[in-house]
């Protein structure tokens, strides 16, 4: 009854399969026994014969003996989560834990230090839904349409509702990742999809923020740096995106621009809204976003351009 208890979303024992078959075990063949010895002071944990020689645990049901030689294989605790559980209060102590090393895949700023202090709470309810990882993230899609309606507005008050909303999206941003990791549904084409709605959002933000900006100060207020904004918006996804399908900035790795990239193009940037927005001073924010992106466009083009002129002139 252990065993099919849930962890996360997921069944102990579907969890203990799962997780043995990504390690690279092709086809298991489960026996349950009592007891495994794995050295003179512990008989618990988790027996590996080769299929050929599955007469070892064959053997051990019936006399209680194994053949030497035994190997105890420790796991390495900073890279891997290996709990020991024997009863129900421990297998809640072990998703608890399971849970709180989500934070471990966090690479963004906001998202170690704020958002996961929200999302890991969500994200342990979620896991216990029937939603899917995509649907989670289009669903975080429809907060960025919420979000990019009440900064259309144009007033303080929605302004500011505008701003909480996106902080939100960037919440529950971190949760669709969560639950496909935990539910052992990561794949490819989540990944993509998550991409571009988190691209999508930030278009209807900065739309949103164009109208109710238009809204409140003319048009011409609101053109000129939009203009500039998508002038500089295309030009960095040009050329952090491309070459096509090796990810975010793969170029720049091995760059100082490429922690500048993980920095600055991510959604670290809904904090510094919803400041702007408290202080009834979108308008700025438009003027900042619309002259920064084309600094770091630059700053992007002269790196790439430098890192590939250096590579043509090094010698073989």
């Amino acid at each position: 009854l252990l065993l099919q208890r849930p962890v996360a979303g997921v069944k102990l024992f579907d969890r203990l399969i799962l997780t043995l078959n990504r390690s690279g075990l092709g086809k298991i063949i489960r026996k349950v026994v009592a007891s495994v010895p794995c050295d003179q002071n512990r008989t618990d944990g988790l027996f590996f014969v080769p299929a050929d020689r599955l007469n070892l645990i064959n053997q051990y049901i019936q006399m209680q003996v194994m053949e030497d030689p035994l190997e105890t294989i420790q796991s390495e605790e900073n890279h891997n989560f290996c709990v020991s559980v024997h009863n129900v209060s421990a297998v809640r102590a072990a998703e608890k834990s399971l849970l709180k090393q989500q934070k471990l895949n966090y690479t963004q700023l906001m998202d170690v230090w704020f958002n996961s202090l929200f999302s890991i709470r969500i994200s342990s309810w979620l896991v216990k839904t029937p939603l899917t990882p995509n649907q989670l993230t289009l669903l975080g899609l429809t907060l960025g349409v919420l979000a990019g309606w009440f900064f259309a507005q144009g007033d303080y008050i929605s302004g500011i509702l505008g701003g909480l909303v996106l902080v939100f999206s960037g919440i529950w941003d971190c949760c669709d990742g969560d639950v496909a990791r935990l539910k052992f549904m990561e794949s490819d084409y989540g990944e993509y999809l998550d991409t571009m709605c988190d691209n999508i959002i930030n278009i209807l933000t900065f739309i949103g923020i164009a109208i109710g900006v238009a809204r409140q100060s003319g048009l011409i207020a609101s053109l000129i740096p939009f203009a500039l904004l998508l002038a500089g918006g295309i030009l960095i996804f040009i050329l952090i995106y491309f070459p096509k399908g090796y990810g975010k900035g793969y170029s720049f790795k091995g760059t100082r621009m490429y922690d500048v990239i993980l920095l600055l193009a991510s959604r670290n940037f809904i904090y510094v809204i919803l400041l702007f927005a408290i202080f009834d001073r979108l308008d700025y924010f438009l003027w900042l976003a619309g002259f920064g992106s084309n600094v770091f466009a630059m700053a992007l083009f002269l790196t790439k351009w430098n890192t590939s002129f250096t590579a043509k002139i090094k010698p073989n």
